[in-house]
């Protein structure tokens, strides 16, 4: 917020708020979809009593790797987001003169 705020003059917490609430219940709807269309590639259909150990092994596996997955591709992005403690710093500074404080 404070970056948006130097480049564009308006401070938007609002809308990064907003933005992250949709990508948020987004995700849990993908995840609610995704975790039914795992289960049944795995053949559960939900009429089982008992699930072969093959199976069990296959929904662990997937329940792990995939949150394994996206988790790297999150800490890999943030490794090359360029905001940095000392940016963070000097935009402040920045803002704080800008509004003479």
């Amino acid at each position: 917020c404070d970056e948006d705020e130097l480049k564009t003059g308006y401070r938007r917490e609002g809308l990064y708020s907003a933005v992250f609430a949709f990508v948020y219940k987004s995700a849990i709807v993908l995840v609610a979809l995704g975790s039914g269309v795992l289960l049944a590639s795995v053949g559960i259909r939900g009429q089982e009593t008992t699930l072969s150990a093959e199976t069990l092994e296959t929904v662990r596996l997937a329940y792990l790797g995939i949150p394994l997955f996206f988790l790297s591709v999150a800490i890999i992005s943030m490794l090359f987001y360029p905001l940095s403690r000392s940016r963070v710093e000097q935009i402040q500074k920045k803002l704080r003169e800008r509004r003479g404080g």
